[in-house]
């Protein structure tokens, strides 16, 4: 599901192909920043099927069942990946098709750890995983100050239900549940100031008008829509942006931020801004 991702969307949509996805479905949520033109155009040149849901309630659990459950019947999947454009699924030592392919029959969904990268100073000339090479070394929520929750990868099932963030599946199949160290999510959650209020002011104006969702649902995205309608949000982002590069040294130094280049090693080559 996206919205406004066009500088990350077709990078992730590359990326997990390379690493052997055989089919990427996406709902378009209404995006008005040439995102919806990039998809047409990798719709018709590559393994992607695009659904627009022009709804405006962020209603991202119904809208993510509907692609598990599109895998399952249209493509005959046999492992589905509950991302956002912002996350991009790793498995260290191999490919993401060949751990799957490994996993023992009896496991039935796995819960895959998360890593926030951090907000840094860079060229963005390239995309964002190419240049955002530092991430935490524990990424916690803001408001709970607890880890962020995993994603999910779950064998494919006809009558499976995503939970809002998707973060959990539920299928009477999907029974042997278990977390993997064998796959990593990264995440690329604010890469700058401008995508950081676009992404806040769609998804937190979304959760403002669903009221089918508790309210202690998306507690991250909610918190940072009050920060933008207090007009404290350029707040946060240089809270959590890491400049001067004194900064992002002497948080590498402490261990509270480490440098991982692997994304970027498969993508291609990646740029170091902290050394530019």
């Amino acid at each position: 599901m996206v919205r406004d991702e066009i500088d990350i969307v077709a990078c992730n949509i590359a990326y997990h192909l390379g690493q052997g996805v055989s089919e990427v479905i996406v709902t378009d949520n209404g995006s008005v920043d040439g995102t919806r033109d990039v998809l047409a155009d990798l719709e018709r040149s590559s393994p992607v099927t695009v659904i627009d849901e022009p709804a405006t309630d962020w209603s991202q659990g119904p809208w993510v069942t509907r692609m598990a459950r599109l895998a399952h019947d249209r493509f005959a999947a046999r492992w589905i990946l509950n991302g956002d454009a912002d996350e991009f699924f790793l498995a260290p030592s191999s490919r993401l098709r060949d751990v799957l392919d490994d996993a023992p029959a009896e496991c039935d969904l796995l819960w895959v750890s998360r890593h926030d990268f951090v907000a840094i100073d860079r060229p963005g000339r390239a995309a964002p995983p190419l240049e955002m090479l530092y991430r935490k070394r524990e990424s916690l929520n803001p408001v709970s100050k607890h880890p962020i929750a995993p994603k999910t990868i779950h064998r494919a099932a006809g009558d499976v239900v995503i939970h809002q963030g998707c973060h959990d599946a539920l299928a009477p199949a999907l029974r042997n549940k278990r977390h993997t160290p064998h796959v990593v999510a990264f995440h690329y959650p604010v890469r700058s100031l401008a995508q950081f209020r676009t992404k806040v002011r769609n998804a937190g104006s979304g959760y403002a008008a669903n009221r089918a969702l508790p309210v202690d649902v998306g507690r991250r995205m909610r918190h940072w829509y009050d920060l933008l309608q207090r007009d404290l949000l350029d707040d946060e982002y240089r809270r959590v942006h890491h400049h001067p590069p004194e900064l992002l040294r002497a948080r590498i130094a402490t261990g509270e931020v480490l440098e991982d280049t692997r994304i970027a090693q498969r993508l291609g080559l990646g740029t170091r801004p902290l050394q530019s």
